[in-house]
């Protein structure tokens, strides 16, 4: 009787892998499908350099003293007249402040200011309650942004029923640690486009967003997740989704395009990882929790696969299963790569595939236990403070 449910316990297991595999192929066409019908925006030449409206460029700053100097360079090329910049600094201790006011010196189109607050959801806040412009766009202190990027967010609000849009971010690097988060955040940036084109947009990043004031002031702005790490541009999304059905879309256009850096090593990016995944228990879409979910129990079943099979409980045909998904995802990463600028590497790739469950198992489980510093800060469970 023992064996017998032992057995059986082994066939419900392979039985559940098998669905999860099953399932994920139908999500690759799902994505697939999904990326055909991104629009890549209107063409900058299009559309001049210069809208109705005004736009206000936020950036939240917080000890950003070596890298914001370029981002505030690429702001003064935008090929764009209408606009202003402000920045405003969430508490720096490396005199980002003063290197900002240095860098913008005589250019009447910045503003730096102080937050009064505590953290990037009240400094962001903050500066849109002080902008003049009637869209917002947001990016990150360490980012590099091209010449007609902010041409290009806005032209995509151009129309009257789009209240939130989202642009692609790249990550850059020339090592293969940093050619393997390049691959991993490709496919989350793609992923995400996919199936906003869908009418079901997944994620989105905080260093490529333009959004309506009205639309922020609409939905009380980051009110109800202030404390939260996490999610200054995801729970924003979901709740001006949920406000304006079918307003929200992203922007592929390669002048779009944001590039930010590589984590270092692997502490911090393991750090900014757990930071991400930390905000799973707040999210307020049950189709995003149960997503989560999924992704959690199928990387769960890609490590555990090698396992089965080694212990006789699979057999050994079961490991075509993972062939199958290093596929999947070489030709979703060939359709992602024109955009987002992924470099070829073979060897990224195949290190990938080996350690990606296993990591994401691991930050999955981490994420909702420990506590850890960013950018000076304590990070407990959820949860942002001065230390």
């Amino acid at each position: 009787m023992k064996n017998l449910s032992h057995f059986y316990g082994a066939c419900m297991l392979a039985l559940f892998i098998a669905a999860l595999f099953v399932s994920y192929c139908f999500l690759v066409i799902v994505l697939i499908i999904g990326w055909k019908l991104v629009e890549p925006g209107i063409r900058p030449d299009a559309i001049g350099n210069h809208v109705a409206v005004e736009v206000s460029v936020v950036v939240a700053a917080r000890n950003e003293a070596p890298r914001i100097r370029h981002l505030i360079n690429d702001l003064r090329n935008q090929q764009f007249a209408n606009f202003e910049v402000i920045i405003i600094d969430d508490h720096s201790e490396d005199g980002t402040t003063d290197v900002c006011v240095a860098a913008v010196a005589g250019d009447g189109r910045f503003k730096v200011v102080q937050a009064r607050g505590i953290g990037k959801k009240a400094a962001l806040t903050q500066a849109i309650e002080l902008a003049r412009g009637t869209i917002i766009l947001t990016t990150d202190a360490d980012c590099r942004i091209g010449p007609f990027w902010v041409r290009t967010m806005c032209a995509m609000l151009a129309q009257p029923s789009v209240m939130f849009c989202f642009g692609c971010v790249a990550i850059s690097s020339s090592n293969l640690f940093g050619k393997m988060q390049a691959l991993e955040f490709a496919a989350l940036v793609g992923s995400s486009a996919a199936t906003a084109a869908l009418g079901a947009p997944t994620m989105c990043n905080g260093a490529n967003l333009a959004y309506r004031k009205r639309a922020f002031e609409g939905v009380n702005g980051y009110v109800g997740n202030e404390a939260i790490a996490s999610g200054d541009d995801e729970f924003l999304m979901r709740k001006i989704l949920k406000a304006f059905p079918g307003s929200v879309c992203c922007c592929t256009n390669r002048d779009a395009l944001v590039r930010t850096s590589a984590a270092v090593n692997a502490m911090e990016f393991i750090r900014q990882r757990l930071r991400w995944a930390g905000k799973w228990k707040s999210n307020s879409s049950l189709i995003s929790r149960l997503l989560a979910v999924y992704v959690f129990c199928f990387h769960g079943a890609v490590v555990l696969l090698p396992v089965l099979v080694a212990m006789g409980i699979v057999p050994v045909v079961g490991l075509y299963c993972l062939l199958f998904k290093a596929f999947a995802e070489l030709y979703l990463f060939i359709l992602w790569r024109p955009i987002m600028s992924i470099s070829r590497s073979w060897s990224a790739f195949l290190l990938l595939q080996l350690i990606h469950s296993p990591y994401v198992v691991f930050v999955a489980i981490t994420s909702q236990f420990v506590s850890f510093e960013w950018k000076g800060r304590r990070i407990n469970g959820l949860a942002i403070s001065d230390r």
